[in-house]
């Protein structure tokens, strides 16, 4: 298929998903090559106050992920750039990225956000361990999936709070749970008390957290910190040796349990004793 404006000819390369708002679409700019992310909308009470929003809160300057909007068959489609590569969730699930690597990461999430100067809804979109790209020298790039974007005034500071929160706790799992970096931990505590979304005050706040890591010797960010983090790791040790010490115990009463048996059932000199004397409250006479 191919979406065709004055100015661009979109071919679909992929559908990505459908729902009552309408389609998503990968597609490559057949002049340029170049891929977006194309939400066609078909709910059509919808569009008159999206186009005021897209007009009154889209700055073009800045936001250079948002391409344009168009009419396309009497539906209303946006056109945003869509970037190939690893996501963030991919790249800390199966690499080894070292705290620093990490730390340059978060730094250039927040670049990106304080370059792109985007609105909330679009923001609290891209910012999900899967739409978040990373390139090998390690840029950030945003995808986008405005699949939900007729409850776009339902998205404030506080849900952009709460998606960034969930990338730091992401990017730091390992040194939040250990409590090696109070730095990290001191910044991740702040995150809960923010009302407020400011990139360009997170971001100082960020590049100061990080400078003051760097202050701390690499022996003291391997040492878990946390007193219930200790605790828990001993308590895993304490388990794996209590549980191989059941099994053998368990083993050996079995096996005690089993001669027993045997020789009660094989042996005619033994008295074999009833030992339910009572169904309820009745007694019940026992025959020798």
């Amino acid at each position: 298929m191919l979406i065709q404006t004055y100015e661009h000819g979109y071919k679909v390369v992929s559908h990505v998903l459908t729902n009552d708002l309408g389609d998503i679409y990968i597609c490559r700019d057949i002049a340029t090559d170049l891929e977006y992310t194309i939400l066609r909308i078909k709910d059509r009470v919808i569009v008159p106050g999206l186009m005021v929003y897209l007009n009154t809160n889209i700055q073009k300057e800045t936001f250079v992920d948002y391409i344009e909007h168009f009419v396309f068959e009497d539906d209303l489609c946006l056109v945003l750039k869509y970037y190939r590569g690893i996501s963030l969730s991919e790249k800390l699930n199966n690499e080894r990225c070292s705290l620093n690597e990490r730390m340059k990461m978060g730094q250039k999430i927040l670049d990106r956000i304080v370059f792109l100067d985007m609105p909330l809804y679009f923001l609290e979109n891209c910012l999900t361990g899967e739409r978040i790209i990373v390139k090998p020298n390690l840029d950030i790039f945003f995808n986008y999936v405005p699949s939900d974007i007729r409850d776009l005034a339902a998205v404030d500071d506080q849900a952009v709070l709460k998606a960034f929160t969930a990338i730091f706790k992401m990017l730091f799992a390992d040194e939040l749970s250990k409590q090696a970096a109070p730095p990290i931990n001191q910044f991740y505590s702040a995150l809960h008390k923010e009302q407020y979304f400011g990139s360009i005050e997170l971001y100082k706040q960020y590049t100061q957290m990080c400078r003051e890591v760097e202050l701390i010797p690499e022996e003291e960010l391997n040492k878990p910190k946390s007193k219930w983090f200790l605790l828990w790791e001993r308590v895993k040790r304490l388990f794996k040796v209590l549980k191989k010490v059941l099994a053998v115990a368990l083993m050996i009463l079995g096996i005690v349990y089993l001669a027993s048996t045997i020789k009660e059932s094989i042996d005619p000199t033994i008295n074999h004793v009833n030992h339910f004397e009572f169904i309820g409250t009745l007694e019940i006479e026992q025959v020798q």
